[in-house]
Parts: C-alpha cells; structure tokens; sequence
C-alpha cells in the first residue's frame, strides 16, 4: 500500500513524469461499479498501433479497454456499459459503466494488462471506493490480477 501511496503522489507531484503508470478510480454503488480510467496518450497510442495498426479512436480505446481487462463480481464476468472517451494534451480518459445484479458486494477479482506489454515498467493503478472504505492496488506485468474479499 505504501508503495502505491508514492507512486500517486510522485504523480500529483510531478505531472510530466517518466514512470508509466495508468490510473484506475472505481466507485462501487449499489449495483453498478463507475470507473474512470486516465491513459498516458503516448502510451495508449503506441498500444493502438501495435495491436491494431491503425490511428487511435476513441472505439479502439474502448476495444483495448475491453480486449485486455476482465472484471469480476461474486463470480459473474460483468459486462461494459456506457462509456465515453476525452481528451486534454497528455491524458486519454475513459469513463464506463460496469453494472452488476447481485446488490451486495462480496468478492471483486480484477484482471488488467493494459499497456504491460507495450510499455516497458507499465503500472495500473487500481484505486476502489466502497461503503466508504477505500482499497488500492497496482497491477503489473507480473502480478496483472488482484482478488479482493469485502
């Protein structure tokens, strides 16, 4: 946990930053998980190009999105909804919607290897909100999935 801590402060700190480093905030409601997801453009541009040789949009944002994430809650695979892409002058963001049916919350597993493989030293930052507790994780190459029991 700490280690994440210093990695979002070297962040907030020092917003033109060398680290590659994805950040993921999700608030769980009631029935539904709404995330938001910041991309370095440099990055997800390059990621675009390598797996689908074409100029980035904000659908193969979405498609990359999806191809290399799997979401998980009390064992059913939940499925993307609502989303929406912008942009400013260093950062994609992706906004999406990931409902669910059963309304308590038991087990969330999460599997991300956005951009592991395209950039070198990439962390996904993973940053949950729920019943007022907050929970961070940083994903990588060699640890891309993390389990969490509420």
């Amino acid at each position: 946990m700490t280690t994440i801590l210093l990695h979002i402060f070297h962040l907030l700190l020092f917003p033109n930053h060398n680290m590659p480093v994805a950040i993921y905030s999700l608030k769980i409601q009631e029935d539904r998980i709404h995330m938001e997801v910041k991309f370095d453009k440099e990055n997800i541009r390059a990621a675009i190009q390598n797996q689908y040789s074409a100029a980035v949009s904000p659908e193969l944002i979405v498609d990359y999105f999806i191809t290399h994430s799997k979401w998980v809650v009390n064992e059913h695979e939940l499925l993307i909804q609502g989303t929406s892409v912008q942009s400013d002058h260093e950062y994609y963001h992706l906004s999406l919607t990931l409902p669910f049916e059963n309304k308590e919350l038991l087990k969330l597993e999460l599997h991300n290897t956005c951009l592991v493989a395209e950039v070198e030293d990439q962390s996904n930052i993973i940053m949950i909100t729920y019943e007022g507790k907050e929970r961070a994780f940083r994903l990588t190459k060699s640890r891309p999935t993390a389990k969490i029991d509420w």
